[in-house]
Parts: C-alpha cells; sequence; structure tokens
C-alpha cells in the first residue's frame, strides 16, 4: 500500500513538474512576443509623430511662374492690363504678390495689383483671370516703356516679367 501509495506521489509530482514546466515554456514564450508588439508599436507611434510634424512644415513656394497674354498699358487708365495665360502655381492671392512698375528705364517704383476679372470667383490669380498693374505715383504717357516686375512676397522670387510700349 505504501508502494502504490509512493507511485502515486510520483506520477502526482511528474504530472505537476511537467505542467509547470509546459507553462513556465509558455510564459517564457510570451515575454519576447509582447515586447516585439511593443516595440513595433512605439516604433509606429514615433514614425506617425516625425511625419506628423513634417507634414505641418511647408517649404515655401518658389516655382510660381505666371505667363500673360493680351498685355497692354494706357496712358488714359494709367495702368498695365494683363489676362493671365497660365500660372504654375495656381491659387496665387494678390496680396503674396508685389509689383514694382518702370518707366523708359527711370527706376522701379511699387505699382498695386488688383484682379480685375476673377474667373472662377476664388480671388487669387489663375489661369483666364485679368490683372491691372498701377503706379503707384507716376503717370503712363503713349509711348512709354513700361517694365513691370512681379515678385512673391514670402521667396523673393520672380513670378511675371512685363515689358510693353504704352498706347494712348
Amino acid at each position: 500500500m505504501e508502494k502504490m501509495n509512493n507511485n502515486r506521489a510520483r506520477s502526482f509530482m511528474q504530472v505537476r513538474s511537467s505542467r509547470s514546466r509546459s507553462n513556465s515554456r509558455s510564459k517564457r514564450g510570451v515575454s519576447p512576443v509582447i515586447g516585439v508588439i511593443l516595440m513595433v508599436a512605439a516604433t509606429i507611434v514615433i514614425a506617425g509623430v516625425v511625419m506628423a510634424m513634417l507634414g505641418g512644415f511647408k517649404a515655401p513656394q518658389t516655382g510660381i511662374d505666371m505667363s500673360f497674354t493680351s498685355v497692354s498699358a494706357s496712358a488714359t487708365t494709367n495702368k498695365v492690363t494683363a489676362t493671365v495665360l497660365g500660372a504654375d502655381a495656381t491659387n496665387v492671392p494678390t496680396t503674396s504678390l508685389i509689383a514694382t512698375m518702370d518707366l523708359n528705364g527711370a527706376g522701379h517704383e511699387k505699382a498695386t495689383i488688383a484682379l480685375v476679372a476673377d474667373v472662377d470667383g476664388d480671388t487669387k490669380i489663375d489661369a483666364g483671370d485679368v490683372i491691372s498693374i498701377a503706379p503707384t505715383s507716376l503717370s503712363i504717357s503713349a509711348g512709354d516703356q513700361v517694365h513691370v516686375v512681379i515678385t512673391h512676397k514670402d521667396t523673393g522670387a520672380v513670378v511675371g516679367d512685363i515689358t510693353i510700349r504704352a498706347v494712348a
């Protein structure tokens, strides 16, 4: 009887030790898996934060280039009027542009830019819009050589350059 009890005790111990071995194996296996999952999650979160930060910063626009058609300079209206044929960067607000005007090579002075005809009604300069450029103090006379330079305020890049002879 005692021998039987010993056998039972041994078999119980073997079952118990095999259970504890399998439990310890599975516990040892879980910890590295959780660690890897946490490291992957942390990497994804960090990558997302970096992308959000970099996406929030815009590089200044330097590639704006406007071409014009139907350009005229009038002594009667004291303005240069031009239809925008195309703009590399569309939807440029007039407030982000600076115009200077030179008459007969006498030196550039500040001029104002205004939208005369806004094709799509968005109050920004894009293809098909008509703009007028008026000097602040100069008077355009018939026969004057008028040179207008339009620059972007933020970048200082020249976005338009017009030279035309004024008519009456």
